[in-house]
């Protein structure tokens, strides 16, 4: 997710994957309205891409605009009772390098440090199991 758009609804940025580009993600329902209806939907065909276009509207805006990028979660293969998922670590380690942040790996990546960090978050980036009813994230356990 990123910040609230001009429309006043937070913004998300979908990065189409693989078998994932024909999905009409405004027409996917949550919370009994559909998406589109919700929040404000960026399509990007990479992080790269989503960036430099970014970058460049920044640098046209006024100052205040320009903390935009600056706090992004990026979450890779928190550990826990699941089997690690293959390069999980290491999706996260690019996006947190491309976005000049320090990821949240392993056992840093619990629910308290997670949810302290969401609501300051213009970007945010699990890499992570979930589970099949989309309602839950299995980060690592809190420290004893």
């Amino acid at each position: 997710m990123i910040k609230e758009s001009t429309t006043g609804k937070p913004s998300l940025l979908i990065i189409p994957q693989e078998n994932t580009f024909n999905i009409p993600y405004a027409a996917l329902r949550l919370n009994g309205d559909h998406l589109c209806h919700q929040v404000t939907l960026l399509e990007a065909f990479s992080l790269h891409s989503f960036i430099h276009s970014t970058t460049r509207m920044k640098s046209t805006k006024e100052p205040e605009d320009s903390d935009q990028m600056e706090e992004s979660l990026i979450v890779g293969n928190p550990t826990n009772d699941l089997p690690e998922l293959p390069r999980a670590q290491q999706e996260a380690e690019m996006i947190a390098r491309i976005l000049g942040v320090t990821p949240l790996i392993g056992r840093l990546a619990t629910r308290c440090e997670v949810v302290s960090r969401l609501e300051s978050a213009a970007i945010i980036h699990f890499a992570c199991h979930g589970s099949n009813d989309g309602r839950s994230l299995f980060l690592a356990p809190e420290k004893e």
